[in-house]
């Protein structure tokens, strides 16, 4: 096999430029961003270029799509361009109004953007004036060509970081910065995105730029779909067939496990009728025929399963965006089933173009996922405040953790008359916050504001220090350094004094028996109100980068006395949990001085 010269190598490059060339500028712009994140600082805003380093995989696929649309049907180059640059709305519209690494929901948004992108490429080469059997090679082409890629870009990015390292072994050369990183980048999104829109084939008669389409079957995709995926799919259905007759026979209702079990199993049956759809009516394939025909019939016991069990939580527990998810795929199975089964002559394209439907909905809209999620999640909570049983503490504790991650701060509005959107604002202007610090902070607000216990939950442990370092011991005998959790025996010329820890007191036992007792659960129950209140939170001076803060020394010191004997404890430091009221006496640890006289 002859290598390719450097001359096919640059034509090849500049065919793709010249077919392609708004995809290359995505390409070309993904790459330099991401290069550009390695050489920022660390504490700089990095979310901004992160996102639409996200939405350039967006832009490239939609514009893709439509460069492919145009060539199918022989646009002008002109024509072209215009459709191509137009469909890059979606992806600006998607950089300004989605917040996919503060709210959890915009991030399912964007998953679901990124899928429909693909999905729009799948079907871009469809037209009415071809059979489904070019539709097929063409998409096959697209996967071949997707797998080759990776395989290809593995293989250059091993081969030159070997080079490198060599270099910097043999020679005692070291590069700066994260070299390896960045020639992961370059090879990942620059060379493989290249290497993808050059095997990318054409109509023929189309783009004389473009490699013919194939039309052969790789026999290794027979092999792979005959021995391996339809064995595996045979063995699936039998335990989830098996595990339908158990709770059929036991009266029990599903796990909720089973869903994905029964998903799996769908994604894995398609990808396989998908795989040897062109071998179905050849001579010899005649279990290919029989698989192709049962495999739909024998989806609908298990998608009752699966109906089944999502209604049952959706009943409980109401809707959030993976049930919502699950359902809808669920509907959609059974329309993909129920007409796989029953016409004789079904169209393949049907399976893409109805599944871009079902993401196109769930994406945006009065009925996506997120709108009715959060509809449901808020009737739910509307319920549940005015109870105070136990169920609904845990039922409260829930509903606002997923409303505050998955929809924002500002959804718990209706529910309190403070400002909720100043009160999140204050929290992101702090310097140097983290993005898991922002969202646990505004978390423990939200359960703060609504009265919410938030139970054993884990929640961000807080450390303060005093703002004021010098101690004046005027008027005490003696100034002891302490910590707590602990116990401490002094021996002075009054004799010994002992100071015990006992859950959140310390016990201060005198000679003369006499004893002082200091409680430090209401000075850090307060220290904790004065956190989650957005008017007192402003006297707290960050301190770093991690939740450290320093605080008035009033607001760490307790007084106690008694009739022979005072006692002042000017803490240090403290630590304790923003939001877990109940259990803040576990979760408790201070150092500091005592005072006594």
């Amino acid at each position: 096999m002859k290598l390719p010269s450097l001359l096919t190598l640059w034509n090849g490059f500049r065919n793709v430029l010249v077919r392609f060339p708004i995809q290359s500028i995505i390409v070309l712009l993904a790459t330099g961003l991401w290069l550009a994140t390695t050489y920022a600082p660390k504490e700089s805003n990095q979310e901004p270029m992160e996102k639409m380093i996200i939405l350039c995989n967006l832009a490239f696929t939609l514009s893709l799509s439509a460069n492919l649309f145009c060539e199918s049907r022989k646009y002008t180059s002109s024509k072209s361009l215009i459709i191509q640059v137009a469909v890059l709305l979606p992806a600006a519209m998607l950089y300004v109004f989605l917040e996919p690494f503060r709210l959890t929901s915009d991030t399912i948004r964007m998953v679901l953007s990124l899928l429909a992108g693909h999905l729009f490429v799948s079907v871009s080469f469809w037209s009415n004036r071809l059979s489904v059997l070019p539709f097929w090679h063409f998409n096959k082409a697209l996967f071949l060509r997707f797998l080759t890629g990776i395989l290809f870009s593995m293989i250059l990015y091993a081969g030159i970081s070997i080079a490198l390292f060599s270099i910097q072994t043999l020679f005692d050369y070291r590069f700066h910065g994260d070299i390896f990183f960045r020639l992961f980048i370059v090879v990942s999104v620059g060379f493989n995105s290249i290497f993808f829109l050059a095997g990318i084939p054409g109509l023929p008669g189309g783009d004389v730029r473009s490699p013919l389409l194939e039309t052969s079957y790789p026999k290794i995709l027979k092999i792979f779909t005959q021995y391996v995926l339809i064995p595996l799919l045979t063995i699936y259905f039998g335990i989830l067939f098996v595990y339908e007759l158990k709770i059929a026979f036991s009266l029990q209702l599903p796990k909720g496990t089973v869903s994905y079990l029964v998903l799996g199993y769908s994604v894995f049956g398609i990808l396989s009728y998908l795989l040897i759809y062109p071998l179905k009516d050849g001579e010899g394939n005649g279990w290919i025929r029989y698989f192709s025909k049962l495999f739909f019939w024998l989806m609908i016991p298990l998608l009752i399963l699966l109906f089944i069990a999502i209604i049952v939580r959706v009943v409980d527990y109401g809707l959030t965006e993976k049930r919502y998810l699950i359902f809808a795929t669920a509907i959609w199975l059974s329309a993909v089933s129920i007409y796989f089964s029953l016409w004789r002559h079904p169209r393949l394209e049907w399976i893409p173009f109805s599944l871009l439907v079902v993401l196109l909905v769930s994406i945006a809209g009065p009925q996506s996922a997120s709108n009715l999620s959060r509809m449901s999640q808020q009737a739910r909570l509307d319920k549940v405040l005015s109870s105070s049983d136990k169920g609904s503490e845990r039922q409260k504790e829930s509903i606002v953790r997923y409303l505050v991650d998955f929809h924002g701060f500002r959804t718990l509005q209706p529910y309190t008359e403070r400002n909720l959107s100043e009160i999140e604002a204050a929290i992101l202007r702090e310097p140097q916050i983290k993005r898991w610090q922002a969202r646990q902070q505004i978390r423990d607000s939200a359960f703060h504001l609504l009265h919410v216990d938030a139970g054993d939950v884990p929640s961000q442990m807080i450390h303060v220090s005093s703002q004021e370092k010098f101690i004046n011991p005027e008027g005490f005998s003696f100034v002891y350094w302490l910590e707590y959790p602990g116990n401490e025996v002094m021996k002075e010329d009054i004799g010994t004094i002992r100071i015990k820890s006992y859950h959140s007191q310390l016990v201060i036992t005198f000679p003369d028996q006499d004893s002082i007792e200091l409680d430090l659960t209401d000075l850090a129950s307060e220290m904790q109100k004065r956190y989650n209140d957005p008017a007192e939170k402003k006297t707290f001076r960050r301190k770093g980068e991690n939740s450290d803060y320093s605080v008035p020394q009033a607001w760490l010191t307790i007084k106690a006395s008694s009739k022979l004997h005072a006692a002042e404890l000017r803490l240090q430091q403290l630590s304790f949990s923003a939001g877990d009221t109940a259990q803040i006496e576990n979760q408790l640890f201070t150092r500091g001085f005592l005072l006594i006289k």
